[in-house]
């Protein structure tokens, strides 16, 4: 957005309204899932003391809910719309396109990041990764990873 005006006809749109309802709905449980007691501990959290470095660059953690089942673990993303596995999980939180949806859904809740001026450079892929790596680096510092939402599954999956 190059100004406020036109920042505040893209908030007032549908497809804004649609979006904004959309990722909303999409954090709440639904009749699949409970929420697991207070103290449960994220599976997806130890996988990342484990194999992740500690300056790897891991954001967005609070859009990330872990079904925890008899059959295993499975995360979902709102951010991306992304269905993981324990597999996946730790490759999806490296993605650029998890990053950058991070840093959107950031500005548009008034948290000041460059990803509007990164998306418009005329540059390669990989040099817009490393600003958007360096962008994230700077939002971790204030924000930290976020936390896991934990649900169990009332079935297994």
């Amino acid at each position: 957005m190059n100004n406020f005006a036109m920042w505040e006809s893209h908030a007032r749109g549908k497809k804004h309204a649609k979006n904004k309802k959309k990722a909303e709905e999409g954090a709440r449980t639904n009749d699949n899932f409970i929420e697991a007691p207070q103290g449960t501990i994220s599976h997806l959290e130890k996988l990342i003391n484990e194999q992740c470095d500690p300056n790897d660059i891991i954001i967005g953690l609070n859009f990330i809910r872990e079904n925890q089942g008899d059959n295993g673990y499975l995360y979902n993303c709102f951010l991306c719309g992304s269905v993981c596995t324990t597999i996946d999980i730790i490759d999806h939180l490296h993605l650029k396109k998890h990053k950058t949806k991070y840093l959107e859904k950031m500005l548009s809740d008034g948290h000041q990041n460059a990803i509007n001026e990164i998306n418009s450079l005329s540059i390669g892929e990989s040099a817009k990764e490393g600003l958007i790596d360096s962008e994230c680096g700077m939002m971790l510092k204030e924000h930290g990873r976020g936390k896991v939402v934990i649900a169990l599954t009332k079935k297994t999956f």
